[in-house]
């Protein structure tokens, strides 16, 4: 791959000359850039010294001036330009107008297609942007005053035939180099707590959670027959003084004053648990639900209180960011490790870990990639020892936080849920679907929370069914709706799960399917394909539905199966189905099975239907609980 190097210096990138192969000089700065053949694969390392010193935010910029033959592009782009902890797919065709902080870029010529991914090494990282030039790596460490770059491998490329599995062979290679053992998400076991369906207080109560709340929510589960598992006890649960006493009148005001707080204990707010938090955990544990504690990687938003008991015993475990307030120290201490302690003793028996990408509070600090390192490493061997390493990682989708993860296997891959918001819905499908074409290939994805019974409720629920990952809702007193949740699980809240993380189809990855055009997810689970139909756009839209459309289904000749509509077609694998969505409101559900003598589809009433039973041989069929089912016969069949 050919490269150009540049140097910024007071704001301005200055072009470092190609002196020999992979050696960049100047009167001030020497540049080696080494690129590292694996197979399909291309590891870029660069490393670099100066008499001047590197910019914190760009010691190295390397540019690719053109693709050849490049026809179009998608990204995976940061939401927020100050907070790289969400991205999102943004679609294009001049990598010169690519957005700042992506992460990931899949591209598509006229003869085969191409991925670049962002890597953290030891201390440095990569981000891309589109420059005047052509497409820009940035290669930095947020900690000033460095004359010198150590080699770090800072960006994967690679090319083939097939989109699908580009993403893949970087992560694999890329881990291999890092020194990583396993880190994919095959080599991360999916939680057994995470296969049953669960709740979540975040939306339901907010600032106002109690355990008198959460106890009226889980009598509510018990009256209506809602085989819920497990509670997350999110944000506003703990002992912060602020989160009692003030007051707000509507949701912003309320952010501000969650977003101020400061963690007094480890204990739960004295007002809203007076009995203490293992008190309110027993009485949710009495209804057949396990208990699950949120926090984040900073203590609480703005860290530790000053000046009380908690902080001094704590002191030396903690450290000023630059941000001016208190946060537990990186390195290995004993804050997590007493925390995790005290959590257990209560009875929570996995953790929600957020605002894990706020590195932003700790520029200058240390290098990027030590101190996700230090931080991941830290947590997860306190996590490991006290909850098996069961955990949502959240707010963490940043390229260091995404190599650096040593075991646990889940990631929210999304922004957060918004009900009765017709447009979040559209940000947020792309969101985790495209995500899950670089994210997926390293952890499990979390599509987030929902409700029941807002005007989005089918179309999250189908996305869920999908998604292959945990399901839990978080609707409010009387508003959980158990006709809503039954299709996607069984009667004993086990959730019918797909077998990986929901992508796109290969003809919806490259164009907007907000402006134009049905937009296609799919799944495996088995050997049968799952393909989820949506309308984005504010109006009617036709398309296509094959087998072909899923990744990696085998088998030639099927039986397709629309959940919604109960048509039901034989296809070959190229084979196409016409379809027309008149409006958003409109979804489909198609399911692909390979066809034989007797294609058995499963129970009706539930959206991944293939998981609903179990095939002993080639006549013989199992169902996992009672219900209406269909099969598909090539001969008559006595009732």
């Amino acid at each position: 791959m050919k490269l150009k190097v540049y140097k910024k210096e007071n704001g301005k990138f200055l072009s470092v000359p190609c002196e020999s192969d992979g050696v960049f000089k100047n009167d001030n700065t020497q540049v080696y850039v080494e690129q590292v053949s694996m197979g399909a694969v291309t590891a870029i390392y660069v490393s670099a010294k100066s008499i001047v010193g590197f910019d914190s935010e760009s010691a190295i910029r390397l540019v690719i001036e053109s693709i050849d033959g490049l026809e179009s592009y998608v990204t995976g782009s940061s939401t927020y330009t100050d907070y790289n902890c969400w991205y999102a797919p943004v679609f294009g065709t001049d990598i010169r107008k690519i957005n700042p902080i992506t992460q990931s870029v899949i591209w598509k010529t006229k003869e085969n297609y191409g991925a670049l991914l962002s890597v953290c090494d030891k201390e440095y990282k990569s981000e891309m942007t589109g420059c005047e030039d052509g497409l820009a790596i940035d290669v930095f460490d947020n900690n000033s005053d460095e004359f010198t770059v150590p080699k770090s491998l800072v960006t994967l490329c690679v090319t083939g035939e097939n989109p699908f599995v580009l993403n893949k062979k970087a992560v694999l290679a890329g881990m291999k180099l890092l020194g990583k053992k396993g880190g994919t998400r095959t080599d991360r076991p999916f939680p057994e707590i995470f296969e049953y369906l669960g709740w979540c207080s975040w939306d339901a109560f907010q600032i106002r959670v109690s355990e008198e709340n959460l106890v009226s929510k889980c009598k509510e589960f018990k009256e209506k027959n809602i085989p819920v598992r497990w509670a997350i006890l999110d944000d506003m649960w703990a002992d912060c003084i602020d989160l009692d006493t003030a007051e707000y009148d509507n949701f912003e005001s309320m952010m501000k004053i969650m977003k101020a707080s400061s963690l007094n204990s480890f204990e739960a707010s004295h007002k809203r648990f007076p009995k203490g938090l293992k008190h309110a955990i027993k009485r949710i544990n009495e209804y057949g639900i396990k208990v699950g504690i949120w926090h984040p990687t900073t203590g609480y938003w703005k860290g530790i209180t000053p000046d009380t008991e908690f902080f001094e015993k704590y002191k030396s475990e903690l450290v000023l960011n630059t941000a001016g307030w208190y946060q537990p120290k990186f390195e290995e201490n004993t804050f997590f490790e007493d925390f995790y302690a005290y959590l257990k003793s209560c009875g929570c028996e996995f953790l929600k870990v957020d605002n894990q990408s706020s590195f932003h509070f700790n520029r200058n600090m240390a290098p990027i990639g030590k101190l996700a390192s230090s931080l991941h490493n830290n947590i997860e061997s306190a996590a490991k020892r006290y909850f098996d390493n069961t955990v949502i990682n959240c707010m963490g989708l940043a390229t260091e936080n995404m190599w650096a993860r040593p075991e646990s296997a889940i990631t929210r891959c999304s922004d957060d849920f918004q009900p009765e918001n017709k447009e979040w819905f559209r940000k947020h499908i792309l969101q985790c679907t495209f995500n899950c074409l670089f994210i997926g290939e390293i952890m499990w994805c979390d599509y987030d929370m929902w409700w029941t019974d807002d005007n989005q409720a089918l179309k999250n629920s189908l996305l869920r069914a999908i998604s292959g990952g945990p399901i839990y809702v978080s609707d409010t007193l009387a508003r959980s709706k158990r006709d809503v949740l039954m299709p996607l699980i069984l009667e004993d809240g086990k959730i019918l799960r797909c077998d990986r993380p929901a992508i796109p189809t290969l003809d919806c990855m490259f164009k907007n399917p907000t402006e134009k055009g049905v937009y296609k997810v799919q799944n495996i689970c088995g050997n049968s394909g799952i393909i989820a139909v949506y309308n984005l756009t504010d109006n009617k839209v036709c398309g296509t539905v094959s087998p072909a459309d899923v990744f990696d289904l085998p088998g030639d000749g099927f039986i397709m199966y629309e959940h919604f509509t109960k048509e039901v077609y034989s296809l070959s694998k190229e084979d196409m189905v016409n379809i027309e969505l008149e409006n958003d409101e409109e979804c489909r559900l198609f399911v692909i099975i390979p066809k034989s003598q007797i294609t058995f589809i499963g129970l009706t009433e539930k959206f991944i239907s293939p998981k609903t039973y179990e095939r002993l041989n080639d006549n013989t069929f199992l169902l996992k609980e009672e219900g209406r089912f269909a099969f598909v016969s090539d001969d008559t069949v006595a009732k």
